[in-house]
């Protein structure tokens, strides 16, 4: 069943204007908002509008998506991921609020075609966060994390800044472990009973890998699952 978030995001900035920057309770939060405003937990985020050159939003701008929570699919919703905070941010409809999302909530999304996976802490050897799915099969996903390596400070005048230093790594996550690849041969020693025929098509379709190459992994990937049905 799919919804518009419309009518419900102004329930719950109505609430937002007032009783929310008083610090409302959850109980009263989600009396006045119904059980829909128990996928944001509460909180609106500020920003990164003072004090930094840029902002480790992931995409960098709000882009149409979609999520699921507790059985019902809501569309049209503008959506970002924070790489800094490792939230999800869903745009109130008149662009005055960030509200965060609860990810243990919400943990599938699709943000301007390209899906996305929550894992915590205890499922993600890299960390908590929103992971973007390059493919997901029976035994084993890749994944790209968007990150925030390093905060820098740089001066502009006499006012100290400070700087998002953003990174992206790939993973492949196979029987409850985490590994960076970063080239083919790091993805089929995982498959060595296949890595003939793996390196073979490689060579055949002409595949290269890197952080940027999300296709040619998707398609070495797809390939590996019909080797080891």
């Amino acid at each position: 069943m799919t919804h518009t978030l419309k009518s419900l995001f102004c329930i719950c900035l109505l609430m937002m204007g007032g009783q929310l920057y008083a610090q409302t309770t959850a109980e009263s939060y989600q009396k006045k908002a119904g059980n829909f405003a128990q996928a944001f937990n509460g909180v609106i985020e500020k920003g990164y509008q003072i004090g930094y050159t840029n902002t480790p939003y992931y995409p960098q701008e709000y882009q149409s998506g979609s999520f699921e929570f507790r059985g019902l699919k809501y569309t049209n919703v503008k959506l970002r991921t924070d790489s800094y905070a490792k939230n999800l941010l869903a745009l109130s409809p008149d662009g005055k609020f960030n509200l965060v999302m609860n990810p243990e909530e919400v943990r599938h999304i699709v943000i301007g075609g390209v899906p996305f996976r929550y894992f915590n802490a205890d499922e993600a050897a890299p960390g908590s966060g929103y992971y973007t799915i390059l493919y997901e099969g029976k035994d084993f996903g890749i994944y790209k994390q968007s990150y925030v390596s390093n905060i820098s400070k740089e001066y502009k005048g006499s006012t100290v800044v400070q700087k998002f230093s953003l990174k992206e790594r790939i993973f492949l996550r196979k029987d409850g472990n985490w590994d960076v690849l970063t080239n083919k041969n790091g993805f089929i020693k995982h498959f060595k009973a296949h890595k003939d025929a793996l390196n073979d098509y490689c060579k055949q379709h002409g595949l290269t890998f890197g952080k940027k190459n999300e296709t040619d992994w998707q398609k070495l990937a797809t390939y590996c699952e019909t080797l080891t049905k």
